[in-house]
C-alpha cells in the first residue's frame, strides 16, 4: 500500500509532507540528469547534494530560501522511507547511516489574552478565507488541539453534559489517547458559527490545508 492509502496510520497533513518530497526529489533527480534511479543506487553522496538542494531551493511563490527544521522534517520522512525498505529487505544499506539530522530550537512567543480579543475582533478586510483561518486559529487555541485533531473533528464527538456544557471526546490522531476537554465560550462561538457547515458535512470546522492556515496566519 502507499502511504496515501493508510489514511489510519497517517494524516492528512503527514500525507501532504510525503507527496513534497517526492516533488523536491524529483527536481533534484531532474537536475542531475535523471528522470528516476533505483533505491539501491541514491548513496551517501546524493543524500548530502539532496540536502544542499533542499537549503538552496528557492521557493517560486515565496521567493524565499528553505529554513533549517523544514528541511530536516523533509529529510526525516525520506529516511522513514528507506528505513523501510531496508527492514523489508528492498535494500542492504541506508545512506542514513551516521547522519544526525539538524534541528533548530527556538523560543516560543505566546499570545496574550489582549492580543487574542485583538484578533478576535479584526475585521480582516471582510474576506472570507481570512477569516475561515482565523477561527480555526481561535478554536485550536481554546482547546489545545493540534492541527490533525482539530483537522478531522467531527459533530459526533462533542457533547454536551448534564449542566449544558460543551465538551470533545476523541482520540489523539498521533498518540491514540482518549481525551476530553471542555470547550471554552470563544470555541463554543466558533463552533456555533458553523453550524450550517457541520449538519452538511459532519465536520466541525471549515477544511483547510495546513500550508494555507500558516501563510494566511502569517
Amino acid at each position: 500500500k502507499t502511504i496515501s492509502e493508510l489514511t489510519k496510520e497517517y494524516g492528512e497533513p503527514t500525507i501532504v509532507q510525503y507527496r513534497r518530497v517526492k516533488k523536491y526529489l524529483a527536481e533534484f533527480l531532474a537536475k542531475k540528469g535523471h528522470k528516476d534511479i533505483p533505491i539501491a543506487n541514491f548513496s551517501k553522496k546524493y543524500l548530502h547534494e539532496f540536502q544542499h538542494f533542499l537549503m538552496t531551493r528557492v521557493n517560486p511563490d515565496s521567493k524565499n530560501i528553505m529554513v533549517q527544521n523544514t528541511c530536516t522534517n523533509y529529510l526525516s520522512k525520506l529516511r522513514a522511507v528507506f528505513n523501510g525498505a531496508y527492514i523489508n529487505e528492498v535494500i542492504t544499506r541506508t545512506p542514513f547511516t551516521g547522519l544526525k539530522l539538524k534541528e533548530i530550537r527556538g523560543n516560543k512567543a505566546y499570545l496574550t489574552e489582549e492580543e487574542i480579543v485583538l484578533l478576535e475582533n479584526h475585521a480582516l478586510g471582510g474576506i472570507g478565507s481570512l477569516c475561515r483561518v482565523r477561527d480555526f486559529f481561535i478554536f485550536c487555541i481554546s482547546t489545545g488541539l493540534r492541527f490533525s485533531d482539530a483537522f478531522n473533528l467531527t459533530d459526533q464527538q462533542v457533547f454536551k453534559d448534564a449542566k449544558n456544557r460543551y465538551w470533545l471526546r476523541l482520540l489523539q490522531e498521533k498518540t491514540s489517547e482518549p481525551l476530553e476537554i471542555p470547550l471554552m465560550e470563544r470555541a463554543v462561538r466558533v463552533y456555533n458559527k458553523y453550524q450550517a457547515h457541520r449538519e452538511e458535512t459532519g465536520l466541525v470546522l471549515p477544511h483547510l490545508s495546513c500550508q494555507k492556515i500558516n501563510a494566511h496566519l502569517k
